[in-house]
């Protein structure tokens, strides 16, 4: 019934967790906001043993008339989980730009298909992987530093790590643009903007990562691997240099010719 004595009880008759309904849609549907977990409901839980990893399941039950009115008799329970704790996440940073994995341990990690990720005010799904750990995809957001935290209820969001969002790096120039395919070994020089110097400043050629060396926030440098590992199975193949191109114009000459100087024979 629609009034102000609709309650709702968290737990047993004398745990003393009975509030007030909070919303009323239809003679079907009301809002309750759960209070703390009743002390009562505790206690007998851990004299029980019914506590599993921390949580607690209440009965809760409905009454039109308050306190002095006949609660529903229904087999519902209401599942207290124990406080969440977040022990790690990576990476612990990533790109502005987003749509990056995201490793998050948490404990405990109780069963649940309500899994969220929320990074600063941005809400994102998260999918189970373990006991231990979730894993979700970061949302586009302004570079700066954000409160990670998981919900298993997609309301409740405990606790908040910090993870932090840096602008999107980027390449302009790579010197030299050739080496060696067996041995590898040649030093990269790469030019760009938004580099950061962290012990994960990694290069990437094909296949294979390699570490990076950070000179500043527009050059670093980085050892070619050789090209089995960088492309397993390609080989090499007979190409011209003037038909080589990069993917962006120089910033200098505006070229994408790798090897702008290069030519066919005897075409001058």
């Amino acid at each position: 019934l629609r009034s102000s004595s609709l309650t709702c009880r968290f737990g047993g008759l004398h745990d003393g967790g009975e509030v007030t309904a909070a919303t009323w849609f239809n003679d079907t549907c009301i809002i309750c906001i759960a209070p703390p977990l009743p002390k009562g409901a505790l206690t007998r839980a851990h004299r029980n043993g019914d506590s599993v990893r921390g949580a607690v399941s209440v009965p809760f039950s409905v009454s039109n008339h308050g306190l002095r009115g006949n609660f529903s008799t229904s087999l519902v329970n209401f599942v207290y989980d124990a406080l969440l704790v977040i022990e790690g996440a990576y990476p612990s940073s990533g790109p502005a730009s987003g749509n990056f994995s995201v490793v998050v341990r948490v404990s405990p990690l109780p069963s649940s298909d309500l899994l969220r990720c929320r990074f600063g005010e941005r809400i994102v799904n998260a999918t189970r992987l373990d006991g231990g750990t979730v894993r979700c995809m970061a949302p586009r957001s302004p570079p700066g530093l954000v409160r990670l935290s998981v919900s298993t209820n997609d309301q409740d969001y405990v606790p908040e790590h910090p993870f932090a969002f840096y602008e999107d790096p980027a390449t302009n120039d790579l010197l030299p643009v050739s080496g060696p395919s067996e041995s590898g070994g040649t030093v990269v020089t790469v030019r760009g903007r938004g580099f950061r110097n962290t012990s994960l400043l990694s290069c990437r050629f094909g296949y294979e990562v390699v570490p990076a060396t950070f000179v500043d926030r527009t050059e670093l440098k980085c050892r070619t691997p050789p090209l089995e590992r960088a492309a397993p199975g390609f080989g090499l193949e007979w190409s011209s240099l003037s038909s080589q191109h990069r993917r962006h114009p120089h910033p200098v000459s505006g070229s994408t010719r790798l090897f702008p100087g290069a030519h066919w024979y005897p075409h001058y």
